[in-house]
């Protein structure tokens, strides 16, 4: 089961104790879709959250339950769990140095074992630490912005960071230009030295 693609279905509830919760994945060799079995405790239903995939696991942070009749979020979410796909068992995270508020719907991306989330400013998490950096950068931030998609791409050593909503729907594309070694901007045990962009 090594090529998949993965889909948290979010469903929204009232409760914060409810716990109906659907993961699916879908194989790439036969185009289908199906519900695999999970071990362990599982996140809660929420949406406006981030999904990333690293080796065999996907790591689910962030997000929150949306209110729709109110247009705003009862709740925001600053948990971390991860997903093996090999034995599908759930794991709640325990991060360290957390950041002040929590992310939702930010544009995201890895590079090697680090998950970077653009706030304005930009956070990385270190996986094998499980710690969270503010990464320092030179030059001219892109517009914070939500529902960007944003990739890695290492042959150029550049982030793309394209469309988005802010107070209005965004045309934007913007590149971040990122140093040879991913270790020149975390250069000590927790990050946080220079970067560009």
């Amino acid at each position: 089961m090594e090529r998949l693609e993965t889909l948290w279905d979010s469903i929204q509830v009232s409760s914060k104790s409810a716990n109906n919760f659907h993961y699916w994945l879908f194989l790439l060799e036969t185009l289908s879709w199906y519900e695999p079995p999970s071990k362990g405790t599982p996140p809660t239903p929420r949406s406006g959250h981030h999904m990333i995939t690293l080796g065999k696991k996907i790591y689910l942070f962030g997000g929150g339950l949306w209110n729709d009749s109110t247009k705003s979020w009862l709740e925001r979410y600053q948990d971390m769990h991860s997903y093996d796909t090999e034995t599908h068992e759930w794991t709640s995270i325990s991060q360290r140095n957390v950041p002040p508020s929590a992310f939702i719907s930010f544009p995201h991306w890895v590079v090697d074992h680090y998950i970077f989330v653009y706030t304005d400013p930009l956070w990385c998490y270190d996986t094998v630490t499980n710690w969270w950096s503010q990464v320092k950068t030179r030059g001219h931030r892109p517009q914070k912005r939500f529902l960007a998609p944003a990739t890695y791409v290492p042959e150029k050593q550049q982030v793309f960071i394209f469309g988005g909503v802010y107070t209005q729907v965004m045309n934007y594309l913007d590149m971040l230009y990122w140093p040879t070694s991913i270790f020149h901007i975390l250069g000590n045990e927790h990050g946080s030295t220079d970067s560009e962009s």
